[in-house]
């Protein structure tokens, strides 16, 4: 797992909550998986909100240097913000993607670089031979998206659905809250 900006949990506790678990950490680590490695990172540029695990690009890039050596062509990379100009477009135009990752991903190519953090710009694309995926969900619409990847064809299925009131929240819970 990795966690977002509005995640509010300190990393040390981050990591016992997820151990409790058995859930992996993800944050500046490497598992692997068969013949690939998952590497993740956490952090993301400052937002207007001041939310959890913004860096400003300069410390943001210090802390992605030093999982740097993990990332290589056989790398799932899974980050929580996007690359600049990769699917990082907000809802007002301005685009919030980091440089250094996009950087890191355009110099070490990895078979796919995950990420989320930008609601409004859910998709894929490609840098060099990396394919990208933005799968984050669009919470306002009550609509679950994301990506089934095939690791072996690198190939990948765009997965939406509409999430029902009913599917997240028990009836006694809705007349409780007057819905």
């Amino acid at each position: 797992m990795l966690i977002g900006n509005d995640d509010h949990i300190s990393d040390g506790d981050w990591d016992k909550v997820l151990d409790d678990y058995g859930i992996l950490n993800l944050n500046s680590r490497t598992h692997v998986l068969g013949k690939l490695k998952i590497t993740g990172f956490q952090y993301v540029l400052p937002t207007p909100w001041d939310t959890n695990n913004e860096l400003p690009e300069d410390e943001l890039a210090k802390k992605l240097g030093s999982i740097e050596g993990k990332v290589d062509k056989k790398t799932i990379f899974i980050t929580h913000g996007p690359p600049k100009g990769i699917l990082d477009r907000v809802a007002n135009g301005l685009r919030a993607g980091s440089v250094s990752i996009f950087n890191l991903v355009k110099d070490k190519q990895p078979i796919f670089h995950i990420f989320g953090h930008i609601h409004e710009a859910f998709g894929n694309a490609k840098i060099g031979g990396t394919i990208c995926c933005n799968a984050s969900c669009l919470w306002a619409d009550w609509f679950l998206r994301g990506y089934i990847i095939d690791t072996k064809t690198r190939d990948i299925k765009e997965v939406k659905r509409t999430i029902l009131l009913s599917d997240v929240m028990p009836e006694s819970e809705r007349e409780r809250a007057g819905w």
